[in-house]
C-alpha cells in the first residue's frame, strides 16, 4: 500500500523476483560484478560465482582497465578468469575530448590492454581523463566515475541493459 492509502501497483511495484535454494529473494536483473584485479575483488567475484545465495542470477563480470596497473595484475586478473571460467569481460575508458561528449569504452584482452606506459601514448584511458578533465582531487574525484563506472555503463548499455 501506498503512503496516500492508494493499494494500485506501479511499475516499480512489480519487480520480478524469484527465490534461491537459501531463500533469499533474488532480482530478475543481472549481477554485474565489477573485479578490481585484487586479491579480495578475486575472492568476491568467485563467491559470487560459486554461492548458492547467487545460483539462479545472470552474472556478469567485468574489469576496467584504468592503464596505471602493474603487469603483474593484469596477469592475476586473467589467470583468475582463465581458471575460474568467469568469463570476464574487459574495456577501458574512451575518452570524447569534446565538451558534453560522456567517456565510452573499448574492449580488449590481457595481450591488448593498456599496460602503465608512456603517458604520450595515444589512447592511454588514464592520461586521456587527465586531459580533458584534470588531475583527480579530493574535490574533483573524476577517476572512478571516468575510468571505470562510465566505461563500465557504456558497454551494458550498448547491450541493451539501461540498469
Amino acid at each position: 500500500m501506498r503512503a496516500n492509502g492508494d493499494k494500485t501497483m506501479s511499475k516499480k511495484d512489480t519487480k520480478k523476483t524469484t527465490k534461491n535454494q537459501c531463500g533469499s529473494e533474488l532480482s530478475d536483473l543481472p549481477l554485474v560484478v565489477s573485479f578490481s584485479g585484487g586479491r579480495t575483488s578475486a575472492m568476491m567475484a568467485r563467491m559470487i560465482q560459486v554461492s548458492p545465495m547467487y545460483e539462479g542470477l545472470e552474472k556478469h563480470y567485468i574489469y576496467a582497465n584504468t592503464g596505471k596497473e602493474r603487469s603483474e595484475t593484469l596477469d592475476f586478473i586473467a589467470e583468475c578468469d582463465a581458471r575460474w571460467g568467469l568469463g570476464t569481460v574487459w574495456v577501458e575508458a574512451v575518452v570524447m575530448p569534446e565538451t558534453g561528449s560522456g567517456t565510452r569504452h573499448r574492449v580488449v584482452d590481457r595481450k591488448s590492454a593498456v599496460v602503465n606506459t608512456d603517458p604520450l601514448q595515444e589512447g592511454h584511458p588514464f592520461f586521456d581523463v587527465v586531459a580533458k578533465y584534470g588531475l583527480f582531487n579530493n574535490h574533483y574525484p573524476h577517476c572512478t566515475r571516468e575510468l571505470k563506472a562510465a566505461p563500465i555503463r557504456s558497454y551494458f548499455m550498448e547491450r541493451g541493459m539501461k540498469r
